[in-house]
């Protein structure tokens, strides 16, 4: 799966070693919501094209632009958004919600 995702992602995330880093993570934290870790590839890449530092008009942050509201809802209002294991933590909470 790594493999076939890294080729599959390499023209958003040129950077291999993040590249893998960023698979790991979204694998882990899918599967830790329970969530088919393509699905949440597929909502990053709809949501922010692969960008960490993606800021909607709405103001949605992250690579799944979750909105800061959600920080309070989930009881963690100190956490940064732009911390790409915070936002996809967040990201595939609320998404399996």
């Amino acid at each position: 799966w790594l493999l076939d995702m890294s080729n599959r992602l390499q023209r958003y995330v040129q950077d291999e070693k993040t590249r893998l880093s960023l698979l790991k993570q979204v694998h882990l934290e899918a599967s830790r919501a329970e969530l088919q870790p393509e699905l949440v590839l597929a909502v990053i890449q709809v949501e922010s094209n692969f960008d960490s530092y993606a800021i909607s008009s709405a103001g949605a942050q992250g690579i799944m632009q979750v909105m800061p509201f959600w920080l309070k809802e989930i009881g963690r209002p100190a956490d940064n958004l732009i911390v790409l294991k915070t936002n996809l933590r967040m990201g595939c909470t609320i998404l399996k919600y």
